[in-house]
Formats: C-alpha cells, sequence, structure tokens
C-alpha cells in the first residue's frame, strides 16, 4: 500500500509542475535558436529556429542541419537565398547541390563555396498555410 502511495503522490507532484511550465512562444524560441553556425537571410523574409555544423570522422565531408521558416510569399520553384554558413570549416571548396527529401516533397539545396545556401523545391506541393517550416539536414563534401 505504501508503493501506490508514493506512485501516486509522485505522478501528481510531476502533474502539479508540468502543467506550470509555460511552453515557448514564437518569439522565444527564434530568440533562443542556435545561431553559432548560421546566419538566416532575415531581410529575405526567412526566420532561423536552430542551426547545427558539423565536420564528420573523414574530414572530407560535413553535415548541416537548420531549421528555416518563411511565409509562402516567395517562389519555391526558384533557388531562394536562405544564409550562409559561419566558419570555413564547414564551408565547401566548390559548389553542392543536395537533395532533401521530405515526407510529401523534395527540395534542392545549394551550398555554395563562399557558405551562401539556397533552397528550392524539387519535386511535391507545400502543405496549404501561410508559412512553410523547413527542416534541412544535409551532408556535403567540404574537400575535392
Amino acid at each position: 500500500m505504501k508503493f501506490s502511495m508514493r506512485i501516486y503522490l509522485m505522478v501528481f507532484i510531476l502533474i502539479l509542475f508540468v502543467g506550470r511550465v509555460p511552453a515557448l512562444s514564437q518569439n522565444d524560441a527564434l530568440a533562443a535558436a542556435d545561431t553559432s553556425y548560421f546566419s538566416v537571410n532575415h531581410s529575405g523574409g526567412w526566420l532561423l529556429y536552430n542551426s547545427r555544423a558539423h565536420v564528420n570522422e573523414s574530414s572530407d565531408s560535413a553535415e548541416l542541419e537548420i531549421i528555416i521558416q518563411h511565409d509562402i510569399t516567395i517562389n519555391l520553384q526558384e533557388y531562394q537565398f536562405v544564409g550562409t554558413i559561419k566558419g570555413g570549416a564547414f564551408r565547401p571548396v566548390s559548389s553542392q547541390l543536395v537533395t532533401l527529401d521530405l515526407i510529401t516533397h523534395s527540395y534542392v539545396v545549394r551550398i555554395d563555396s563562399d557558405g551562401r545556401c539556397y533552397v528550392k523545391l524539387q519535386s511535391g506541393i507545400l502543405p496549404p498555410g501561410n508559412a512553410v517550416v523547413i527542416p534541412v539536414q544535409v551532408t556535403y563534401r567540404i574537400k575535392e
């Protein structure tokens, strides 16, 4: 009986504390974004929720992860400049085209040697709504 009372008490305390944890607003999430690896194109209307870059163990390729958002007033059938990779270690020697396959559509991500990144819808239809959020995770060669 004592064991079950402890479990009920712990569940009650957990519910009590979880109910008091405030959710992040969009502005809070954007302000808390890790921008140490990527500088988003704010003037083009892009928002950055998070970024991460990593050089793979073989050191001839890198991985870039960004979560970006834009309203659907842009034409994603053409390359759209989304931002720039920070740090020369993560930049390719020459421009790279990488395919990003999501569940219902595919994008082409172009990464230029100066670190500038572009996104273009390759196939599929964007989800309905007034904004598109793109979770980019691509691996590309940084050495020839």
